[in-house]
């Protein structure tokens, strides 16, 4: 008469420890390319409030001239031309600018300074007067008359690893 055995082989054992540890190690993968995937995506939309929300305020002040200054109609605006903001985002949710002494919430900051797990974003203004690369008001059927100016923001950051990213919004201001 036989008997039967009861349990596993080693070998059979072996086999499924390398099956269980080659799935665990591929769902790990898909994991983490996933959260950097998220971070990335979240960086771009920090990246293109903080744009928008200079932007706004570029564009809330309107085409002013600057007294003293001669008669350009938009004098403030193209006073801010290749000018720079640094910003934090900090990993709580709470934006703020470098020299600032509160966040935008209007919540102190810790001796003035941004959190040190802050995200670093910079903000480049860049301004220009009506056009570039010799277009005309005329070629793109606007009036010649007003004082337009074009105002860009870019945000750049690095996202780790050295890799700059950037996101760039873009207007137009006039009186």
């Amino acid at each position: 008469m036989r008997t039967t055995r009861r349990g596993m082989t080693m070998l059979e054992v072996m086999f499924t420890m390398a099956v269980l540890t080659t799935g665990m190690l591929g769902t790990m993968a898909v994991v983490s390319e996933t959260v950097k995937y998220n971070r990335r995506s979240s960086s771009g939309t920090q990246a293109q409030t903080i744009a928008d929300r200079v932007l706004e305020e570029i564009s809330s002040r309107g085409c002013q001239p600057i007294f003293g200054m001669g008669s350009d109609a938009c004098g403030n605006v193209k006073a801010l031309d290749q000018t720079t903001r640094d910003f934090y985002w900090s990993v709580d949710g709470r934006l703020a600018e470098k020299l600032s002494t509160t966040d935008y919430q209007g919540l102190p900051l810790q001796g003035g300074q941004p959190p040190p797990d802050a995200k670093h974003y910079i903000a480049y203004v860049d301004v220009d007067p009506p056009f570039e690369s010799g277009e005309s008001y005329a070629s793109a059927g606007l009036l010649t008359t007003g004082g337009v100016v074009n105002v860009r923001v870019t945000v750049v950051w690095d996202d780790g690893g050295g890799v700059m990213q950037s996101v760039a919004l873009q207007t137009r201001v006039r009186p």
